[in-house]
């Protein structure tokens, strides 16, 4: 341009097009920045949504959604525990609901602490948990993370220790007991 423009105008050219170069680049960054920042919180959302404020877990509507999602993609393989805190009612009516909140929240924990990182715990109902261990296919290797809980949860005091807290826990084997989430 320095060859066919007189020199004034390639100059003007030249710095209009750094101009329009570093405005684009403003614009565009102001753009990544403002969609990385819906896109965080449309995840906030999601795992405030889909997640139990008081254990930690997964709530029943996500965690059903995912393990189908995770059983019609083929990853049949896993094992689905269920389980109970065992006479949770009379823990609230005898200590209070402050207290059961506390065991909920404590079980809650226990079941992240315990199971791998792989592992999808999620709160079914009041007392209720659900645990799916992929790629577990044997009592065996799952009982060895249930006698830890079960540990666990009998080390959890009651303000006059009157109580000890137990779980029942059943579990289903995938593909074996079925390969979807109803059946399991």
């Amino acid at each position: 341009d320095f060859r066919s423009k007189a020199y004034y105008l390639a100059y003007t050219d030249t710095v209009n097009a750094l101009c329009s170069l570093f405005l684009g680049t403003v614009i565009h960054m102001s753009i990544i920045r403002t969609k990385t920042r819906e896109i965080m919180q449309r995840h906030y959302i999601e795992r405030q949504r889909d997640t139990d404020k008081l254990t930690g877990c997964v709530t029943k509507a996500a965690f059903e959604s995912k393990l189908k999602e995770i059983l019609e993609k083929g990853g049949t393989n896993g094992t689905l525990l269920i389980m109970d805190i065992d006479h949770f009612k009379n823990v609230n009516d005898f200590y209070g609901h402050v207290f059961g909140d506390i065991v909920l929240h404590t079980i809650g924990e226990r079941l992240h602490q315990i199971f791998p990182k792989e592992a999808m715990c999620g709160r079914f109902g009041g007392d209720e948990f659900q645990v799916w261990l992929p790629g577990i296919c044997d009592a065996r290797d799952a009982d060895i993370y249930l006698k830890k809980l079960l540990t666990d949860a009998r080390k959890i005091q009651t303000p006059d220790e009157r109580m000890k807290i137990t779980l029942s826990i059943g579990g289903a084997v995938s593909p074996d007991n079925g390969d979807n989430y109803f059946a399991l």
